[in-house]
């Protein structure tokens, strides 16, 4: 027999892991829109360029563990909570009051680590599990959300990767609950402003890219006493690197605009973008202050347009260039076990 990916279940932890080597006790149960199924990714090395053997051949006893480093991605459609809890897990400092969530870059003085998640996957074949497995200690790379023109629920992607410490358990000892109710944020329910420019009440928006990327010291992460699992290395600790936050959007071109000024006078304000299902599953992006380092002009379906890539600033010192509000019915994503 065989079963079909379709029958592989997701779960992502809601609390954040006590450490990395701590699995979370509480889960979401999610689905997602790509075919990706996690490996361990168990690496070996061999003793083929070895001298003194009498060959160039790999010896019987040869092939040597190195290290286990399971990493994959996760793609949906803009999900609040899915949302919230890629946001929270990418950016550290999780603040949250009954599902009302604010989310902000960590400190690096605070930590060097985000929080750790716990990432199951489950897939039944034949009545009897051919994947159960619970990943220790993964921390989000990088999330990309794009809002595009068109309608319904795929106007919004994001797209989130994630890597492991090695850490895994199997079988996972994890009963998922339920699978959660999606509650998607259209492009068309989007607010968006730009250094005092109401994008949206000028009907000129095309799309909006969103990034975060944490640079994640991966090779840092096996050190002297870091671990070791089935034999291979295992991270003892998973740090982020030179973060980077992005922020490009797509406009259609007015003989009014003005986006090639603001470049030449580099011009500094606010951008705020909002995205909402309802009162209760709602998020807002606010970065506090951006200028624009490139625009081009190009076009969209025969139209003409400017495309502008900002650059993303620290606006008082503070180390939060980005500030992410949200709502969902799902409290304690990011928070430590209850």
């Amino acid at each position: 027999m065989a079963t079909r990916v379709q029958a592989l279940e997701i779960g992502l932890s809601i609390d954040k892991q006590a450490d990395i080597s701590t699995a979370s006790t509480t889960f979401l149960h999610m689905e997602k829109t790509n075919e990706d199924i996690t490996s361990v990714n168990y690496a070996t090395v061999n003793d083929a360029a070895f001298i003194g053997k009498g060959n160039e051949f790999i010896s019987d006893h040869g092939v040597f563990p190195v290290s286990q480093t399971p990493s994959n991605r996760i793609e949906f459609w803009g999900d609040a909570t899915f949302l919230i809890w890629s946001l929270a897990y990418a950016m550290g400092d999780v603040q949250e009051a009954t599902g009302l969530y604010t989310i902000q870059s960590l400190v690096p003085g605070t930590s060097l680590q985000l929080p750790y998640a716990t990432i199951v996957e489950q897939l039944d074949e034949s009545g009897s599990a051919a994947i159960d497995n619970a990943y220790l200690g993964c921390c989000v790379e990088d999330v990309t959300i794009s809002m595009n023109s068109g309608p319904g629920p795929e106007s919004v992607k994001v797209t989130t990767n994630w890597i492991g410490s090695g850490k895994y358990t199997s079988p996972s000892s994890v009963s998922l609950p339920d699978l959660s109710t999606n509650h998607f944020l259209p492009s068309s329910s989007a607010a968006l402003t730009v250094i005092g420019v109401d994008y949206v009440a000028a009907t000129t928006i095309e799309s909006v890219t969103i990034g975060i990327k944490n640079n994640l010291l991966e090779k840092d992460g096996f050190f002297p006493g870091s671990g070791t699992q089935n034999g291979a290395s295992v991270r003892g600790r998973l740090e982020y690197g030179v973060r980077q936050y992005t922020l490009e959007f797509t406009a259609r071109l007015l003989n009014n605009s003005a986006e090639f000024t603001k470049l030449v006078g580099q011009t500094t304000g606010t951008v705020v973008l909002t995205l909402t299902y309802d009162s209760t599953h709602t998020i807002t992006f606010t970065y506090g202050a951006v200028s624009f380092e490139r625009v081009d002009y190009t076009t969209v379906d025969g139209i003409a347009c400017v495309h502008v890539v900002c650059a993303v600033k620290d606006p008082d010192g503070t180390g939060h260039p980005l500030v992410v509000t949200g709502k969902c019915a799902v409290t304690g994503i990011g928070q430590p076990a209850s």
